[in-house]
């Protein structure tokens, strides 16, 4: 455990919430990755780096992800070996990429539950 975990784990053993919530907390504890992104154009990266934005680098044989018949917009993509260090529990990958996929014109509509994900994450091996 190391010293941010320790912490809030005291942080929930000595609040005022019961103790299976208490413990449901605890198990729920996870790592997070924290990016930061700089201004660069498709052209000035290399095929596959980790990005926001711009084209996905998806393979050859990968259909554009759709919700309904329309294209979802493309939001980023993770090359899994930029972040390995970053998950010592081993939760992701080490190698691929995740892309993000997203629709933001029809994110929270009414009447617009249940009818499918307007989010997609595809992983694709390298």
């Amino acid at each position: 455990m190391d010293e941010i975990e320790a912490h809030v784990s005291e942080m929930i053993l000595t609040s005022d919430v019961p103790a299976e919530v208490a413990a449901a907390l605890q198990d729920s504890l996870r790592y997070s990755i924290r990016m930061h992104s700089a201004l660069a154009s498709d052209e000035d990266l290399a095929l596959g780096a980790t990005k926001i934005g711009g084209q996905p680098d998806l393979p050859p044989d990968t259909l554009w992800p759709e919700w309904r018949g329309a294209p979802l917009n493309f939001l980023a993509q993770i090359r899994l070996a930029d972040v390995a260090a970053y998950d010592p529990d081993g939760e992701l990958p080490h190698e691929g990429m995740l892309s993000f996929f997203f629709d933001y014109t029809n994110w929270g509509k009414p009447g617009r539950d249940g009818q499918g994900s307007l989010a997609i994450v595809l992983y694709s091996r390298e």
